[in-house]
């Protein structure tokens, strides 16, 4: 399945929010999704 997520904020930046974030991806990816996040610079 392909997925995509948007966010305000996203790696390099470290909070909360990214950590987060960070741990769904990766969870979905191991589960055979792609998956791709949109944030702003």
């Amino acid at each position: 399945m392909r997925i995509a997520l948007f966010t305000e904020t996203f790696l390099p930046k470290v909070d909360g929010i990214v950590t987060r974030l960070k741990h769904t991806v990766d969870h979905l990816q191991r589960q055979g999704n792609q998956v791709l996040v949109f944030s702003p610079e």
